[in-house]
């Protein structure tokens, strides 16, 4: 089961971001069996620049997978900072540059996350 607090709109972008790049890795438990294992997101920080030219993200999301089982131990923890950057091409628009740029600042985390994952083997 995959979790996200913080920020609203940018948070739900995460969510369907993580539970995407879980199923692809096919870690993600399905909704009929519960897993073995719960991953807990939190948006700490997430920065856009650039309304004039290229846009520009900074986002900071703190991941920890813990058993599944009431007080499970933690099995990884992890603040993955990452950034993300549109182009002056990418869209016409300055505030859908930032929202192009968060969104790739985002999956840039996802993709260490996913590295992560997959090499912790459990």
């Amino acid at each position: 089961r995959a979790g996200l607090g913080g920020a609203r709109g940018e948070g739900e972008a995460l969510n369907e971001a993580l539970e995407d790049q879980l199923r692809a890795l096919r870690l993600l438990a399905s909704a009929a069996e519960p897993g073995r294992y719960r991953l807990d997101t939190q948006l700490l920080r997430l920065e856009a620049e650039g309304l004039i030219g290229p846009a520009e993200a900074k986002a900071q999301v703190e991941y920890t997978l813990r058993e599944a089982a009431e007080g499970g131990r933690v099995v990884y923890q992890r603040k993955v900072r990452s950034l993300g950057k549109a182009g002056w091409f990418d869209h016409g628009f300055a505030s859908d540059r930032q929202r192009l740029a968060i969104e790739a600042a985002l999956r840039a985390g996802l993709v260490m996350l996913a590295q992560d994952l997959v090499a912790l083997r459990v």
